[in-house]
């Protein structure tokens, strides 16, 4: 059975980062990735992280980066930050890309 991989999208509000879980969740379902993609906000800011494989920060939050490395540092939790236009334009599958290959090279 292959492991799946569970990744935490931070954002502010929740709005945008919506549209954009469910446009990664759609682009795995049609890969057939085993990928379980959640969405939280950064306030309250998430105190444990632990069990998440990859944490994905919104462009909106990306001030925090610092503070979250901090909480997933002796984890050895990845943070990638997504790019303005990736996420504006919800191009799930480009980051569905970046999730997959880091897998990969584990």
């Amino acid at each position: 059975m292959k492991k799946e991989t569970k990744v935490l999208l931070l954002c502010y509000t929740g709005a945008s980062s919506t549209y954009f879980v469910a446009n990664m969740k759609e682009e795995a379902e049609k890969r057939k990735a085993d990928v379980i993609i959640e969405s939280h906000t950064i306030s309250p800011f998430p105190k444990n992280l632990k069990g998440y494989n990859v944490i994905l920060v919104a462009p909106q939050v990306r001030h925090t980066i610092k503070q979250i490395k901090k909480i997933v540092e002796k984890d050895n939790i990845p943070i990638i930050p997504l790019d303005f236009q990736s996420f504006g334009l919800r191009e799930g599958g480009k980051v569905l890309d970046q999730i997959l290959n880091f897998k990969k090279r584990k």
